[in-house]
């Protein structure tokens, strides 16, 4: 990355890595390295392979967890729904019974002012 342009001719056992030759002269110089042979070539290759297959694998477990995450949105989702139908029904419900209750205690008062009215109208 340092030094665009110029190939990686040597590979830093010390750092596992490719390098150039101005960075083997200037920071790995007392480290061990030699030129990438075909025995290098198809190590690196096998670690690129290990790290795909590996990459596959958290791919297939985030596919999975994607998978029950949404079931688990659309699941919850559809409590919200329910739980909102049942809170608009309780609403329903609840209101009717407090149009219910005002008219039976209106009639109840209406039933005992008359009575009142007729108790004093009587003692005169």
């Amino acid at each position: 990355d340092m030094h665009t342009g110029q190939k990686l001719e040597f590979f830093c056992e010390t750092c596992d890595s490719l390098c150039c030759r101005t960075c083997i002269l200037q920071w790995h110089e007392s480290h061990s390295y030699k030129l990438p042979a075909g025995a290098l070539v198809e190590h690196q290759r096998k670690a690129v392979q290990e790290q795909i297959e590996e990459l596959h694998a958290v791919a297939e477990r985030l596919l999975e967890r994607h998978t029950q995450l949404s079931q688990a949105a659309k699941d919850l989702e559809q409590d919200v729904e329910n739980w909102e139908s049942n809170i608009d029904k309780w609403k329903t419900e609840l209101a009717d019974a407090i149009q219910a209750r005002r008219e039976q205690l209106k009639q109840e008062i209406d039933q005992f002012l008359a009575s009142h009215q007729e108790s004093s109208q009587q003692k005169r």
